[in-house]
């Protein structure tokens, strides 16, 4: 951060705040590539003896708890960023399908407008818009 001396140190802790979420979601993609690569060498095999069988449940447990880990640190992250005036894109419907197809079922998304609260399907989303 020695390139913002001028910045408040407040705002300094601030950006230093979302360049840490962003390492944190370099480090939580590493831990998936691995997993991806037991769980796919998985698919390859007719059978599973039981130590692969035991790296497979280890992999699914991973991404379970992967998956909480990066619904709460895209809200932060997204929140840091806001503060500098950083806003990501909302989805857009292909987007919102491609996602729905890739996860096999409809995708999970905050209600529209809130950033906690219960969250909907984007099926659920689209009817009560219009």
């Amino acid at each position: 951060m020695s390139g913002v001396p001028h910045m408040p140190l407040g705002k300094r802790r601030a950006l230093a705040a979302v360049y840490d979420s962003l390492a944190n979601e370099n480090k939580v993609v590493d831990i998936q590539r691995a997993s991806s690569l037991i769980l796919t060498g998985a698919l390859e095999r007719r059978t599973l003896d039981p130590e692969d069988a035991r790296q497979v449940l280890d992999a699914v447990a991973t991404e379970r708890k992967l998956t909480n880990f990066h619904m709460y640190n895209a809200a932060t992250l997204l929140r840091g960023a806001a503060a500098f005036g950083i806003k990501a894109p909302p989805l857009t419907s292909a987007q919102l399908v491609r996602l729905e197809a890739i996860c096999g079922h409809p995708a999970m998304l905050p209600p529209i407008g809130e950033d906690s609260g219960p969250w909907t399907s984007t099926r659920e989303r689209r009817r009560t818009a219009t």
